[in-house]
């Protein structure tokens, strides 16, 4: 059952503006949490629903995305804040001095991928290039255990 949390999510201005900023479905106080609040809210109103369930789902605009045309078989698409240091490129990465470790290329390494599947773009990366990320990677893992 989806169900608002605080978690890394696209969403439509729209949406917040009905079901957050509207206070209808909800009215929050100074200090509550919006998973808390309205996402339980959500979870009652969506299970009392019964098989009507997927309108009241609507209700709220929550999709699960799942670009499963551009993953390599089995692999799951990473999810995070744009707007974080966890964004930055590898080459932003290494020019700023922050470690390229294992999870950032598996981020990059995904969206090469989608770059290069869906939008016919060139590789960022030779296969070179990654084996040597990879075992700088590998490199930082043993420094920091």
């Amino acid at each position: 059952l989806l169900r608002w949390k605080e978690n890394t999510h696209f969403a439509r201005v729209s949406t917040y503006q009905r079901v957050v900023f509207d206070q209808t479905l909800h009215r929050f106080r100074r200090g509550e949490f919006i998973e808390e609040t309205l996402g339980q809210l959500m979870v009652r109103n969506i299970r009392d629903a019964g098989e009507q369930w997927e309108k009241e789902h609507a209700k709220y605009g929550m999709f699960l995305i799942y670009p499963s045309d551009v993953l390599p078989d089995g692999e799951l698409a990473p999810v995070l804040h744009a707007d974080g240091a966890s964004y930055k490129t590898i080459a932003e990465r290494q020019q700023r001095g922050f470690a390229v470790t294992h999870a950032k290329l598996r981020v990059a390494r995904f969206a090469d991928t989608y770059r290069v599947r869906a939008l016919g773009e060139a590789p960022a990366f030779t296969d070179a290039q990654w084996a040597a990320m990879t075992a700088d990677a590998d490199e930082h893992e043993r420094r920091r255990h």
